[in-house]
């Protein structure tokens, strides 16, 4: 569960200069597959509910089709 609490910190890791934050797409997607292996880490290992679990996947896998169509367009 303290996995789930470093999301913002995975979508800033490597992407920040002084002023700025760049994240890039491929870096926001690398970022959400780690996080979604950590999610079903925590549910074989009977550390979250699957029910929960199941609900942090559909925003994970959500965010990563709007980042795919991002970066298709560009």
């Amino acid at each position: 569960m303290k996995k789930i609490l470093l999301i913002p910190l995975l979508f800033l890791a490597g992407c920040v200069t002084l002023d700025t934050v760049y994240p890039t797409p491929k870096k926001c997607l690398s970022n959400l597959e780690l996080l979604e292996k950590w999610i079903e880490y925590d549910v074989e290992n009977g550390l979250i509910n699957e029910e929960i679990a199941a609900d942090y996947l559909l925003i994970i896998r959500s965010t990563q089709i709007g980042l795919q169509k991002q970066k298709l367009k560009r």
